[in-house]
């Protein structure tokens, strides 16, 4: 007599797409995995499979602790301790204290939401049963980061991104190195001087894979951290409402052209519609780099130096990184720099929150004004 299939949580009429069911499989190996129910040798070979997704998959690019951070933090630990994380014979407690002190400062919502978004386009791809195993794993790791019984140093998901960071942090000196002696050889050979030299060399090092993917991590945590620190007024430096009025109104009347222009063909926009309504980022790129406007983004540089400078007088646990995001917007002093396009967008950011934050408080208006005259009541 067949087995009675077991209920699978989705409606019987319904069929689960494999997107659908690799969801359901993740969330019954995250349950396993609560109940410390998975034997060793099955978690081993999940652990294997999550490394090496972690570090092939293109969903865990940008998910790495912040490489010039990780860098800062391991030559402030203690030589005994730096040691020790790359040498188990130099002893296990130490290694676990030297964790501890690194996810301190590298574990924050700029590691942690970006995982989470790459954990759920990895569980929609997932092809095999190890795959959902060590995605299973990942997500359980990622779950329990907030639980005080678990610790940081412990954590699987944690300790295979450090491991990584660090092969890749070893691959980006060793390609420095290597650039550097090459080029300098080279440079000899042909007799140049040494700004020729400089600039051979300074070459060579941008287009070096392992060198470039490490830059583009930190320009894309850079982006990612000034949007945060804007739009959430960790930082109060930004482009103010009056400033950038007439931006405000001309996205506005741009979203509302294209809104306007999609109504009018079920397939989308017409050709002729789209050419005629213009693109947002050019009505960015426009406004930044206008002469007119170069003040503004002067005076953004200004102020943003000067709370960098106040900041580290005053200790602030962030200094260190709005430093960083000085140096990040140091280009925009130029006309044509990106960046200016970056502040633009942040400030906006920024401003929308204020708006929704002063009408979620301000008090709701009666939907009727009270009768007034012979019609209102007596007391």
């Amino acid at each position: 007599m067949p087995k009675k299939p077991k209920p699978t949580g989705w409606p019987r009429t319904h069929k689960a797409s494999p997107q659908e069911a690799n969801v359901e499989a993740v969330q019954r190996l995250v349950t396993r995995l609560d109940a410390r129910s998975v034997p060793q040798h099955e978690l081993d070979r999940y652990l294997d499979r999550l490394d090496r997704i972690l570090r092939q998959w293109s969903e865990f690019r940008f998910t790495r602790p912040d490489s010039e951070e990780l860098s800062r933090v391991l030559q402030a630990l203690p030589t005994d301790e730096r040691e020790a994380l790359f040498d188990n014979e130099k002893g296990e407690r130490r290694a676990l204290r030297a964790k501890a002190k690194l996810f301190q400062v590298l574990l924050d919502e700029e590691l942690l939401s970006p995982l989470f978004d790459a954990l759920g386009r990895a569980v929609a791809r997932a092809g095999s049963p190890d795959d959902l195993g060590a995605l299973a794993v990942a997500l359980h790791s990622l779950k329990s980061v907030g639980d005080p019984e678990t610790p940081w140093e412990t954590n699987p998901l944690l300790d295979l991104l450090l491991a990584i960071s660090f092969d890749e942090l070893q691959q980006v000196v060793e390609a420095y190195k290597e650039v550097k002696a090459r080029e300098e050889a080279r440079a000899t050979a042909d007799g140049v001087d040494e700004a020729e030299r400089e600039r051979r060399i300074a070459k060579a090092t941008e287009q070096h894979p392992a060198i470039w993917l490490s830059f583009e991590r930190r320009v894309q945590r850079l982006i990612s951290r000034f949007f945060r620190y804007t739009t959430e007024g960790i930082i109060r430096t930004h482009l103010a409402g009056q400033d950038i009025a007439s931006l405000a109104d001309k996205l506005t009347t741009t979203a509302e052209d294209i809104a306007e222009a999609g109504t009018r063909d079920d397939e989308g926009i017409p050709p002729q519609t789209a050419a005629a309504v213009p693109n947002l980022t050019d009505t960015l790129r426009a406004f930044a780099a206008e002469p007119a406007n170069d003040w503004m983004f002067q005076r953004f540089l200004a102020d943003l130096r000067a709370e960098a400078a106040e900041a580290a007088a005053a200790g602030h646990p962030l200094a260190q990184r709005i430093a960083d995001l000085v140096a990040f917007c140091e280009p925009a002093a130029e006309l044509e720099s990106a960046v200016r396009v970056i502040i633009c967008e942040a400030s906006l950011a920024r401003l929308r929150r204020e708006r929704r934050e002063r009408e979620a408080a301000a008090p709701e208006a009666p939907a009727t004004a009270p009768p007034t005259g012979p019609e209102a009541p007596r007391p």
